[in-house]
This record gives C-alpha cells, structure tokens and sequence, in this order.
C-alpha cells in the first residue's frame, strides 16, 4: 500500500500479527500510550503480561490483531475492539513516523476536542490526522 498524498517511496503493509512481533508492539505502544498499562488493583503485571493475557488468553477468546509495516518497523497495531489508532498519541505517531494518512474515530466530543487541539498544535491535523 501507498500512503494517501505521498510525495515519497514510502509504503507499508498491513499484515497480520504474530508472536514474534511482541517486543516491537509493546515498544510501540508505551510509545503511544505512556505508562501503558495503567496499573490497578486488578493489573499489576507488567506490559508483556497484560499484552498477552488480554490479546493472546482472553477469556473472551484471542484477539484478532494486524500491523502496520514500514522499513522493518511496526508503526500500527490493531485488534478487534480494541483499535489502538483511535486514539491521539497513537495517530501522532503514526504521522510523525510516516507519511500516513490517519483518521480518527472517537464518540467522546471532548476528547474529540482535545485531539484536534493537540493534533493541530502539532501541525498534524487536517492535513495528515483527522
């Protein structure tokens, strides 16, 4: 795939996730989300634990995952439910790594807002992110 409106030989692909992909998507999304997972009473694993106990041995069953592929690198990852893209750091990432064409989808209109705010602070959004 090539990315919408690219002006470069940059493409990607979308495949689907495998084992061996863990380390780099659990890079990914503490770069994405910070303190990721946030720590309960109920989760005080660490990331690779709480990656694997709610993608890989769910109760609810595994997770159907893919990524997103550029140079070697994950720069996206999603699963069923559970679309790591819809959020705002995580769509940062993905246009500052790339040049990808993000869209966002979000219910809440205030982290809607606070998306936008943050997003075309960055020079990102309608341009690259909406």
């Amino acid at each position: 795939m090539k990315p919408a409106n690219s002006d470069t030989d940059t493409t990607f692909q979308v495949r689907p996730y495998r084992e061996q992909d863990e380390p780099s998507v659990l890079d990914l999304l503490k770069s994405a989300y910070g303190d990721w997972p946030a720590t309960t009473e109920m989760f005080r694993q660490g990331p690779a634990e709480f990656f694997r106990w709610k993608h890989l041995a769910s109760p609810f069953g595994r997770s159907l995952m893919h990524v997103a592929e550029a140079d070697d690198q994950i720069i996206g990852v999603s699963s069923i439910g559970q679309a790591a893209a819809k959020l705002c750091r995580l769509a940062f990432e993905l246009a500052k790594r790339s040049k990808l064409l993000v869209i966002g989808i979000e219910k809440a209109a205030a982290k809607v807002a606070e998306a936008r705010k943050k997003l075309a602070a960055a020079g990102l959004y309608g341009t690259r992110v909406t």
